[in-house]
């Protein structure tokens, strides 16, 4: 049965599924998934702590088989992670036909706690890459300045990123141009940039979350609250336009290299008085990855409204307010109302940059907190043995 997951694709964005358990893999819940319109799959380590707790009998005796014969909880981990990475993308492989260039994808973490270790981030994401060994298997690197060197040199090396934990429009040109410099170095290294892939996952709802407390904070105009995080990201749809485009690009394209799409990560609204379905409402293009829990793909195909919204110069409801030069209408915002909206902050006392670090800073300790509980989670199950 068609759904509006479906109407997306044909609008030309990918809806991918925010994480799904070894359960789902060995139960068929990811194809009917696919079948509902999913194209894609991520996950996190809060995600991987989730399905452990609530795998099933089936998967759990899986970990215990691992976990008896492995010593070390991480060597263990890696192996049921790149199992279950193989098993999504032969089953993404197989229920989708003739999948675009942004479907039947499966991305990874590298270990989060390796964020600002540029050599061990690289040799984790080569081994991910060498062990599920698939077409369209990508790694996530987050987008730490040390990530940055990270996703370069892994990218020279062959391996397809994910740049995770994007919140500025800064970090998001630089992780693009680290993107365009590891295509170059493979290139000239005699390397083939045919099916080389790469994703920007740009966090969405958590900037609106910090950027209205700032706004309060500061005594700020309110009409600008729950906006800054859809005219970020409208901005940084405007920079993959301009960095993948153009002689330079070209160039890359032809000899097979795909650009690094847009990804809209964190679509599910933190604050509960606004719609559960804002943010990937707010943000539909072409050319572009929205990522949805279960929740929200329930949501969205229960009440989504599908139009191309991305590129949207027109506010979608009534009233006016003025930002210096700029014109902001009420609600919605294309490319100059984002920046204006941006400028907005601004003006009010909230520091965009200030945010956008501390956002990537926490984003970071969360990642790794969640990991390492996702380890002990494990350790738990071999205690069990």
């Amino acid at each position: 049965m068609k759904t509006a997951l479906h109407d997306l694709a044909e609008l030309g964005q990918s809806p991918w599924l925010a994480g799904a358990g070894r359960g789902d893999l060995l139960n068929g819940g990811l194809v009917d998934l696919v079948g509902r319109g999913v194209r894609g799959l991520t996950t996190d380590p809060a995600m991987l702590r989730t399905a452990i707790a609530e795998c099933g009998e089936e998967h759990r005796q899986v970990q215990r088989e691992v976990l008896s014969r492995t010593a070390d909880t991480k060597q263990a981990y890696l192996e049921l992670a790149i199992r279950g990475a193989r098993q999504a993308c032969m089953t993404l492989e197989g229920a989708i036909p003739e999948p675009g260039p942004r479907d039947a994808w499966v991305s990874l973490e590298v270990d989060p706690r390796f964020a600002h270790d540029v050599r061990s981030t690289v040799e984790e994401a080569v081994l991910l890459h060498q062990a599920v060994n698939h077409p369209r298997f990508c790694v996530k690197i987050p987008g730490t300045v040390q990530g940055l060197a990270a996703i370069e040199e892994a990218t020279a090396l062959g391996v397809r990123v994910d740049v995770t934990l994007l919140f500025s429009v800064f970090r998001h040109r630089q992780a693009a141009e680290a993107y365009l410099r590891g295509l170059r170095r493979l290139r000239d290294s005699g390397g083939s940039l045919r099916g080389m892939f790469s994703v920007a996952s740009f966090c969405v709802s958590r900037l609106d979350t910090v950027g209205d407390e700032a706004l309060r904070a500061v005594g700020g105009d309110q009409r600008l609250a729950g906006r800054l995080a859809i005219a970020n990201a409208k901005i940084a749809y405007r920079t993959y336009k301009e960095v993948f485009t153009g002689m330079r690009w070209d160039e890359l394209a032809g000899a097979g290299a795909a650009p690094q799409s847009c990804l809209w990560a964190m679509t599910a609204p933190e604050d509960p008085t606004v719609s559960d379905v804002k943010y990937v409402e707010g943000l539909i293009g072409p050319e572009t990855i929205t990522s949805m829990t279960r929740e929200g793909i329930e949501a969205f195909v229960d009440h989504g409204r599908v139009a191309l919204t991305l590129e949207d110069d027109a506010g979608a409801g009534a009233g006016q307010f003025e930002v210096g030069q700029f014109e902001v209408g009420e609600f919605g915002a294309g490319e100059s109302e984002a920046e204006a909206v941006l400028e907005g902050f601004r003006r009010a006392g909230v520091d965009y940059d200030t945010l956008a670090g501390h956002l990537e800073k926490t984003g970071i300790r969360e990642a790794g907190w969640s990991f390492a509980e996702m380890l002990r989670d494990l350790e738990a199950v071999r205690g069990g043995i």
